[in-house]
C-alpha cells in the first residue's frame, strides 16, 4: 500500500508538472505573439513600410469575415461527409476525423501529410 500511495505521488507530480510546463508554454505564446505586434506597429513608422500595414490594417475586417465563412462552408462539408460517407470510410468515421481528412486533401495529394494518423511523411 506504501509503494502503491508512492507510485501514485510520482504521477500526481509528475500530471502537476506538466500541467505548469503547458501553461508557461502559453504564456511564452502570448509574449511571442505580443513582441511580433508591438514589431508590426513600430515598422508603420518607415514610410515604405507603413504601406503595407496599412494596406493589412485596412483588409483584417474583410480577412476575418472570409475565414469565418470559409470555416462555417469547411465545417459543414466535413459534416456532410461524416454523415454520408462516415459508416463507409475510416477517414470519415467522426466529425474531427473529417476535418483532418480535408485538411490533408488540402495540402496535397491525399495521404501525403497523414494527419489522421497524426504524424507527417519525412
Amino acid at each position: 500500500s506504501e509503494k502503491r500511495v508512492e507510485y501514485l505521488g510520482i504521477f500526481e507530480s509528475l500530471f502537476f508538472t506538466i500541467q505548469d510546463s503547458n501553461y508557461l508554454e502559453g504564456i511564452g505564446m502570448l509574449v511571442t505573439l505580443q513582441l511580433l505586434i508591438r514589431m508590426v506597429i513600430a515598422t508603420s513608422a518607415h514610410p515604405r513600410i507603413s504601406l503595407i500595414t496599412s494596406t493589412i490594417s485596412a483588409a483584417v475586417s474583410d480577412v476575418c469575415h472570409f475565414f469565418f465563412i470559409f470555416g462555417l462552408v469547411f465545417y459543414g462539408f466535413a459534416v456532410l461527409a461524416w454523415w454520408r460517407f462516415g459508416g463507409d470510410m475510416e477517414e470519415l468515421q467522426s466529425i474531427t476525423a473529417a476535418l483532418y481528412t480535408q485538411v490533408d486533401s488540402m495540402l496535397g495529394p491525399p495521404g501525403l501529410f497523414q494527419l489522421t494518423q497524426g504524424h507527417t511523411r519525412s
